[in-house]
């Protein structure tokens, strides 16, 4: 991975116990318009299937999975670290409480608005 002075995004690894710098996805829309960019491979993810590795900023290897591997339902894309110029990793985020809450509200507000028309 290259260290850039800009990256805005930030996750840890918690199984390799490392914090991973990304470019969020807006950076990256606004560096490539036109989506002139590789993607090579997915780190942090949980589930995606493993095909080689590649060293963090502290010299640490980090498992590289072959990309869209990772799990839609728990996972997502949060970003993009680069491995060499336009070359990039996609950073995958755990997303499931996030899922979980938002439906959880929607439930609740459904439940609530169900009860109000019982009511009237």
């Amino acid at each position: 991975m290259i260290n850039k002075s800009n990256y805005k995004g930030k996750t840890l690894c918690k199984s390799y116990k490392t914090a991973i710098l990304f470019y969020n996805k807006k950076q990256i829309k606004t560096f490539y318009p036109n989506k002139n960019f590789r993607i090579v491979g997915e780190i942090n993810n949980k589930t995606g299937i493993q095909c080689g590795t590649v060293n963090n900023l502290n010299g640490k290897p980090l498992p590289v999975y072959k990309e869209k591997t990772h799990n839609k339902l728990t996972e997502s894309v949060a970003g993009y670290t680069a491995v060499d110029d336009h070359i990039y990793l996609a950073v995958v985020k755990n997303v499931l409480m996030k899922r979980i809450v938002i439906i959880s509200i929607s439930i609740a507000i459904i439940a609530l608005l169900h009860a109000y028309f019982l009511i009237f």
